[in-house]
């Protein structure tokens, strides 16, 4: 398997919105590890945002009899907490899907960084005169 195919495997991975990779077979490919971590945070904060969505939606009390005592009123209520359950573990699937991809952001970060100094490394071992110079 080629280098760009593996990267773009990758990216498909991590989720190409949290990524800046410009990579084309031959071609030099540039990731911004600073702007990674600023996407898995964003999106940590948004799973966050919608776990406290989750929450306080559950705790929203829909009592029987609300919409009446008739056969009506208890076939909508059971409707309307059908709908209120649902609502409440969608936004859990959303907490656990945006943590799940700043998560992931923070790894391919650090590995892209991890990376690049071995590289440079390996670089400087065989030319030391090249002075390679770190991107972090």
């Amino acid at each position: 398997m080629s280098l760009f195919s593996l990267v773009n495997k990758f990216v498909r991975q991590i989720g190409a919105a949290s990524l800046d990779v410009v990579a084309s077979e031959g071609v030099a490919m540039f990731v911004d590890p600073e702007l990674l971590h600023s996407g898995g945070d964003q999106s940590h904060r948004a799973g966050g945002h919608a776990q406290d969505g989750a929450d306080h939606l559950a705790r929203g009390p829909l009592e029987s009899g609300m919409f009446g005592n008739f056969a009506a009123a208890d076939s909508f209520h059971g409707a309307v907490t059908a709908a209120h359950a649902q609502h409440v573990k969608n936004l859990q699937g959303h907490q656990e899907t945006l943590t799940s991809v700043g998560s992931k952001a923070h790894t391919a970060a650090n590995g892209f960084t991890t990376m690049d100094q071995n590289n440079a490394t390996e670089l400087r071992a065989v030319r030391p005169s090249s002075g390679t110079t770190l991107r972090t």
